[in-house]
């Protein structure tokens, strides 16, 4: 039994646990299954949050620290047990499985299979921390099923599929009757010198192949069409989701993780558009030339059928060896990407030759890493290519040389033989399409999966339905419960009442910017009760609380899109209450005064405005609407005095009726504020 190879860079954890739960309680356990319970904190999946998912499903988890001195006098009735060490900077867990005089047997998930350690090298990565596995007595959950294939759904018959069966039809009547052109030439116009039948009969040939084209031009365009519109669905069904996202449930991928899933949409939509039609007309096709191969000659059939065989098993040897080898060519895809993404965002944080060398060095390591998959790949394509074409390119010889053979027996045709050239191309291009398109499917279905996974993170659904509050006089937090991790809680129990403009102070890491998420509403998973002005959280209007609050830190990602487009999003109402206030309280001067321009396009996150520009920009959206609650995480931090002292007096103005809440570490905060400390949790 071997552990399964890991796709995502943090979920070593649960592969882990997938193996462990395999083994010991004979349970299989979809990865998508345990990734959707896990939690993300910065370094993957801690040993807590482990041991909790494990509970669900009859193991238990214990954690120790143990120096390596005391694992190699481990028994085996102690065995397995799971181990965190470091692998190049990055926290990882491997399965012990035995341990010998001199060397550790490991599962471990960046593989996929066991691997034989010395102590010596286990010694080096072993970070002194176990975890013993015991089977409990807690019954295992059998409300678990199986990840739900969501997009399935998307992928229903239409009239569109009705016409490709039809059009498909056509064109392979319209093939199988062009193949008959050679056999009346060379059967009954040339032995009887008929020069007006061939002049007929070419051009009634010429007109079935034109009408053969243009039925493959309809075709094409018909394909097209169902790929951008299932594209353009499937696409507009993830952008929804993620929209709908809560930041801790959003942690379980990656942006390149996310960005890969979403570049895997238009390959399975071309596949789906293609199948209905390939998969028919393919059928078809070998179906019919089966029938008439038989007919005309079932030697010169099984000859060919023979050698279609070989070719078709020669690639099916090659795609189980794609199959094992393309989890790998992922992963350095993935990686890749990443440090591509690195390399780009890298460019204008530091300007010395030792960080940049370090950038290129990760880069090019990473590009040769997955270079060698890919190349791999193609290397042993290209030789299965090579062995098949070989196959095939002899066909026709061979047809011709068995076929020379059964005219001299007086068994066919010298037309037949041409007709047989003829139909053998459709029935061995079809049957390797089949076997490809048949295939295919296995790898389509990985990349399914990975969207399926995205589509089934839970979050919550905020309806327009509910109380709308017309003002917020005051924010209660009782017992409140969050971590991004089980083992590494942010608030315990916090209990809090804000019913004025509040300033937030506290150490860093305390959870001030942390707090000013959850009255956003970003959190997904944290435990107690928050009231607006001693409503519940559950009964109020949630879309509308968070479509008349607003947060604003440094973390806000702009877009490249002009100045106006990013604080107005083109809605009127919002643009003329922005061009009204600038005039009303002079902002255009600071404007003028900053060198900015509403229409100015903003490029890279906008990296070619100045720190100060950017958080000026930012700060333009309080003057967009009036909000009832209006939290700022170190909104004036590059903002100078005399902008700040004039910006703070048109805000206090313009947004008087709102409830301000408040992080600053110098001081510089829009409203008389009282000072609320928040303790980091031990």
């Amino acid at each position: 039994m071997k552990i399964t190879k890991q796709y995502d860079t943090k979920d070593c954890g649960l592969h882990v646990l997938q193996y462990l739960i395999q083994k010991i309680n004979n349970e299989y356990v979809e990865i998508e299954n345990l990734k959707l319970m896990a939690q993300y904190g910065e370094q993957g999946i801690s040993l807590a949050n482990l041991a909790h998912i494990g509970d669900r499903f009859g193991l238990k988890l214990d954690s120790y620290e143990v120096e390596f001195e005391k694992i190699i006098t481990f028994k085996n009735d102690e065995l397995p047990f799971v181990v965190l060490v470091d692998n190049k900077g990055s926290a990882h867990y491997l399965v012990v499985e035995k341990i010998t005089n001199s060397s550790i047997y490991v599962q471990d998930s960046s593989t996929g299979k066991k691997s034989k350690l010395s102590f010596e090298k286990f010694k080096q990565i072993y970070a002194g921390i176990c975890s013993f596995v015991y089977k409990s007595t807690r019954k295992i959950d059998s409300k678990l099923e199986k990840i739900e294939n969501k997009i399935k759904s998307y992928f229903v018959p239409t009239k569109n599929d009705i016409w490709l069966i039809l059009i498909s039809l056509i064109s392979i009547i319209l093939c199988f009757s062009t193949s008959f052109f050679v056999k009346i030439v060379f059967d009954n116009i040339l032995p009887n010198k008929m020069h007006k039948a061939l002049v007929i009969t070419f051009v009634a040939f010429i007109w079935l192949n034109i009408i053969r084209f243009i039925s493959s031009l309809i075709k094409n365009i018909i394909v097209e069409k169902i790929a951008n519109k299932i594209e353009f669905n499937l696409k507009s069904i993830v952008f929804e989701k993620l929209f709908k996202l809560q930041t801790d449930q959003k942690s379980k991928l990656t942006n390149i993780e996310i960005l890969k899933r979403i570049g895997y949409i238009r390959l399975i939509s071309e596949y789906k558009a293609n199948f209905i039609y390939s998969f028919s007309t393919d059928l078809i096709t070998i179906i019919l030339s089966c029938s008439m191969l038989i007919w005309i000659s079932l030697k010169l059939f099984l000859i060919i059928s023979t050698i279609c065989l070989i070719a078709s098993g020669l690639n099916l040897l090659f795609k189980l060896y794609f199959d094992k080898s393309y989890s790998k060519q992922i992963e350095a895809s993935h990686d890749y990407a990443q440090k591509e993404f690195d390399s780009i965002y890298c460019l204008e944080s530091f300007n010395n030759s030792l960080d940049k060398n370090y950038l290129e060095l990760v880069r090019n390591n990473s590009f040769v890493n997955f270079k060698k998959q890919d190349f791999s790949l193609k290397k042993n394509k290209y030789l299965n290519d090579f062995v098949v074409d070989c196959i095939l390119a002899n066909l026709t010889q061979i047809i011709v040389f068995a076929g020379t053979l059964l005219f001299y027996k007086n068994e066919i045709s010298i037309g037949t033989i041409v007709m047989i050239l003829t139909i053998s191309n459709f029935f061995v291009s079809p049957t390797l399409s089949l076997s490809a398109i048949i295939m295919t499917k296995n790898i389509i279905d990985k990349h399914v999966n990975m969207i399926n996974f995205l589509l089934n993170i839970d979050h919550k659904e905020f309806e327009n339905q509910g109380i709308k509050l017309s003002q917020i006089d005051s924010i209660q937090l009782n017992n409140i419960d969050f971590g991004y991790e089980h083992s590494k809680p942010i608030f315990k129990k916090l209990n809090m009442l804000i019913d004025k403009n509040t300033r937030l102070v506290g150490e860093n890491g305390s959870g001030k910017s942390t707090l000013l998420k959850l009255l956003n509403l970003r959190f997904y998973s944290f435990s107690g009760k928050l009231f607006f002005n001693n409503n519940a959280c559950e009964i109020i209007d949630k879309n509308y609380l968070l479509n008349n609050s607003i947060l604003l830190n440094n973390q806000i990602y702009m877009p490249n899109d002009t100045i106006i487009n990013f604080l107005t999003s083109q809605n009127i109402e919002k643009t003329k209450t922005l061009y009204v206030n600038l005039e009303k309280f002079k902002l255009n001067e600071i404007l003028e005064n900053l060198n900015l321009d509403l229409s100015t396009t903003m490029m890279n996150n906008a990296s070619n405005l100045s720190s100060g520009q950017r958080q000026f920009v930012i700060l333009l959206k309080l003057f967009t609407q009036k909000f009832q609650l209006i939290m700022l995480d170190e909104a004036f931090e590059n903002i100078e005095n005399s902008v700040y002292k004039k910006l703070k007096k048109a805000i206090n103005n313009y947004q008087e009726s709102a409830l301000f809440i408040e992080i600053s570490h110098n001081a510089k905060i829009i409203s008389n504020a009282v000072e609320v400390k928040i303790e980091k949790t031990n």
